[in-house]
């Protein structure tokens, strides 16, 4: 795929509107007013899932995903989950499961408890060719030996926080990395060094809205109208040209979610 663009057009592939401040038509009208022209709302629970489908089909500019985070997962909230995707399996304002993963730092789920839940939406996953977007909390190994286990798994890991060495793996096996406004701190030298090795072919990058503002942001709440600001600074960091590097994040992020995208497409 070869995408032109005609125009400066942001993408935030990963954000939470529904818990940013502020009425929700007025956050999209200043996304969409500065050039952001989509955004992926992500759940991590089923309530925000539901918040995320919804959403979805109110704005043009708004897709989501649907998933039960490490915090939260337990069988009920994995029932909802299952029933939520089956209300919505034809939905192609639906792009990915998600958020999903393994948190050995912040959770107080089991480890047990977590892997199961990430295996139950892993399978999901599998089985209706739809991309996955991780959250890995000092859980590397469990994470990807999980994820091998089922087929045709396409992941993206979200707010990437991990070493070099766990990058080049992940890369090697065929996943993308998404950067946040932490990839802007001043002691993250170590997020920037994996950044200089990431293709340009596989990486995405989000604001992770309301978290992670931006560092000349930093104390405020975030919001994915910020998403300029880590484009510029990642920009810079590479030495390529903002309107280069702004279409191939397009691009990339209509090849991830190209089940459902077509119809975006240049």
């Amino acid at each position: 795929m070869d995408q032109l663009l005609n125009n400066t057009r942001y993408i935030d592939s990963h954000a939470h509107i529904d818990l940013i401040k502020g009425d929700k038509d007025d956050i999209i009208s200043m996304c969409i007013n500065n050039n952001v022209e989509y955004i992926l709302n992500v759940g991590f629970n089923s309530q925000s899932s539901v918040f995320s489908t919804n959403l979805s089909n109110q704005y043009n500019n708004i897709f989501s995903s649907i998933g039960i985070h490490p915090h939260y997962v337990d069988s009920i909230e994995l029932e909802e989950i299952k029933r939520i995707f089956e209300n919505n399996i034809n939905n192609n304002r639906l792009l990915a499961i998600g958020e999903i993963g393994l948190d050995y730092i912040k959770s107080n789920k089991s480890k047990n408890d977590q892997i199961k839940g990430f295996e139950t939406q892993l399978q999901i996953a599998s089985e209706n060719n739809l991309p996955v977007i991780i959250h890995n909390r000092n859980a590397d190994e469990d994470v990807i030996n999980t994820i091998n286990n089922f087929k045709n798994i396409k992941a993206i890991f979200h707010c990437f926080s991990s070493n070099i060495e766990f990058a080049v793996k992940i890369l090697n096996s065929g996943h993308y990395i998404s950067f946040a406004g932490n990839i802007t701190y001043i002691k993250n030298d170590y997020l920037r060094d994996v950044l200089a090795i990431t293709p340009l072919e596989r990486l995405l990058l989000e604001t992770d809205s309301p978290y992670l503002s931006p560092q000349n942001l930093r104390g405020k709440e975030n919001n994915p109208v910020n998403i300029k600001y880590i484009y510029s600074f990642v920009s810079e960091i590479l030495n390529l040209d903002l309107n280069y590097l702004i279409k191939n994040i397009y691009n990339n992020f209509f090849r991830i979610f190209e089940r459902n995208t077509n119809e975006k497409r240049d």
